[in-house]
């Protein structure tokens, strides 16, 4: 039985498969699939990505590993903007592999709008001719036919080139960006542990007195809600190193959300700081004082000994 596959081209504006081609082309992509793929490039995706994901039609399981050429609204996009190249594979084979082929087949398929229909078919066959299930030999041997089969001239070699040039820069920018996102969240936690150890030590330095109890109770809330935050950060730290170890599934998520939730936890921690450094200060004031009454007591009862020790040397005299 030939593997299940195909090679769909979807429109963004509006949401609807254009082609679908492969050995079986007795189904395509419902108007609710297609959103699916490009929300895997993010809901508000306006720039090129890739993509990759799970996919079920009409009861079948698949895998997609897809591009998205970026938007024209925001002017950021390669070859034909709102366009979305997408190779649905059987579940078998581990999407993320196939970057390399999807990044060569939408470099050429980009080209030309009115080509896309063609390309498709032409590209289609030349999978299936390939070896589907082992991606580094389907990328060899399409990377050899594909230009030939399509029959593109030297300046549309070139132009394709550039594009397979460019998919491939946004590709490493957006592996850069999740390292150095991943980097961030370790700092944080690292932030939020030494702040939690500040304010356990701050918490062995409280007197066990009624006097005190309100200071302890503020001290019990603020380290409660630096939990939370560790505990929400441990959560997003592993999510980050999920995505990093498949992180093309999650490449098309909007990135400047997750950079601004970091500045507002930035500003959390140096509110905290500031209450932590307010607490310390106020903590060492009340011990100060409580020490400087504790002496004066020290020295009344010293001076009231003295009065009572000269009070019955007086009486044993007489």
């Amino acid at each position: 039985m030939v593997d299940q596959f195909a090679l769909a081209s979807i429109n963004i504006k509006p949401m609807v498969m254009m082609e679908y081609t492969g050995p079986d082309v007795t189904f395509e992509i419902p108007p609710k699939v297609c959103i699916e793929i490009f929300n895997a490039h993010g809901e508000d995706a306006s720039y090129p990505s890739l993509a990759t994901g799970e996919m079920k039609i009409k009861g079948r399981e698949f895998v997609f590993c897809s591009f998205y050429s970026g938007s024209d609204e925001s002017g950021e996009f390669i070859g034909i903007p709102n366009k979305i190249i997408c190779l649905v594979l059987p579940t078998k084979v581990d999407a993320p592999e196939y970057i390399s082929v999807v990044i060569k087949i939408a470099s050429r398929m980009i080209l030309d709008n009115d080509s896309i229909p063609q390309s498709t078919y032409i590209i289609s066959k030349l999978i299936d001719s390939g070896t589907l299930t082992i991606p580094e030999e389907l990328f060899e041997y399409i990377h050899r036919k594909i230009d030939e089969r399509l029959d593109l001239n030297d300046k549309s070699k070139e132009t394709a080139a550039a594009y397979e040039k460019e998919i491939q820069d946004y590709l490493e920018d957006d592996q850069k960006q999740y390292l150095r996102e991943l980097e961030k969240v370790s700092e944080q936690e690292q932030l939020l542990a030494d702040l939690q150890k500040k304010f356990k030590a701050l918490e062995g330095e409280i007197a066990d007195n009624e006097e005190n109890e309100a200071a302890r109770e503020l001290l019990y809330e603020k380290i409660r809600q630096v939990e939370e935050q560790k505990k929400n950060l441990e959560k997003q730290m592993e999510g980050v190193k999920t995505s990093t170890q498949d992180y093309v599934q999650d490449l098309s998520r909007s990135l400047q959300e997750k950079i601004q939730d970091l500045q507002q936890k930035d500003m959390i921690i140096q509110q905290l700081q500031a209450q932590n450094t307010e607490i310390a200060n106020s903590t060492r004031q009340y011990v100060e004082e409580l020490s400087a009454n504790l002496q004066m007591k020290i020295q009344e009862c010293e001076q009231k000994d003295q009065i009572i020790q000269q009070f019955q040397e007086q009486g044993g005299g007489n």
